[in-house]
């Protein structure tokens, strides 16, 4: 059993999470009506997955039950588009791509895309909703010429540098800076500015979680660096609001101000 058609498979609603037990081999469920640990319908080898590797696995996974449960949220798809090999690993590594956490999701996970909508009340399909698409190891590092830099950029310019990670919408990414000590990673509109976001993919990881890969919450944490409010940060909040009751804006920036790395 592979990760992809685990993935296809696990759906089965009397699970309402999935979690790694210590010391099994195997992913578990958690039964919701009598609050057992069985096993999951498709059992999935981990024994080559370290902690952080898991963890990636099982966060997806209790946001899309967590999607799936939610009111006025439809459309939700994912798609896995396969993983690296060790000679890829290595080549990454070797042309300076040095953030772990990247590489652990690249392993884990693969590149990796999910993308829901959001319903108005008479139950239509809006035209945005959540997006995260994690590109491939190769095009991660592949040359963005004609969509990040053009002929016109300086030979010495740092765009030319710029390396796509999450290309969630037609119109913006965010990625790193190759060369980049740290590699943290900056939200970029195309044809305009970089802004830092101040994460490393891990960071990145737990924000997108909290924002459930909303439209455009990368814009939004650009903004509460900035310290400015643009409809796009409004639009986030109201809708946010709307589908999670429970959501608070004021902890979910300061969440967001205790994993970045510019302290």
């Amino acid at each position: 059993m592979n990760l992809t058609n685990f993935y296809k498979d696990k759906k089965d609603k009397k699970y309402s999470s999935v979690y790694f037990l210590t010391g099994e081999e195997s992913l578990f469920c958690k039964n919701t009506k009598n609050d057992l640990h069985l096993p999951c319908k498709y059992k999935l080898s981990l024994r080559n997955f370290s902690k952080d590797m898991i963890n990636y696995i099982v966060e997806i996974d209790k946001m899309d039950i967590a999607l799936e449960q939610t009111n006025n949220v439809s459309n939700i798809n994912s798609e896995n588009r396969g993983f690296p090999n060790k000679k890829q690993i290595v080549w990454s590594k070797e042309n300076g791509m040095n953030d772990v956490g990247l590489i652990n999701f690249l392993q884990s996970k693969g590149a990796y895309k999910f993308d829901w909508k959001m319903k108005n009340k008479d139950q239509t399909v809006k035209s945005f909703g959540g997006h995260l698409n994690i590109l491939p190891l190769k095009s991660i590092l592949g040359d963005w010429k004609k969509i990040v830099y053009f002929d016109f950029d300086p030979a010495d310019s740092p765009k030319r540098n710029f390396k796509i990670v999450d290309f969630f919408v037609d119109e913006a990414c965010v990625g790193f800076f190759l060369g980049d000590e740290k590699q943290l990673l900056f939200y970029h509109e195309f044809e305009s500015e970089f802004y830092p976001l101040y994460l490393d993919f891990d960071g990145y990881f737990a924000m997108m979680l909290k924002s459930k890969t909303f439209w455009y919450w990368q814009k939004v944490l650009s903004e509460i660096n900035e310290g400015i409010s643009s409809p796009t940060t409004e639009h986030f909040i109201s809708c946010m609001t709307e589908l999670f009751p429970e959501f608070d804006f004021q902890k979910y920036k300061n969440d967001y101000i205790r994993l970045k790395l510019n302290k």
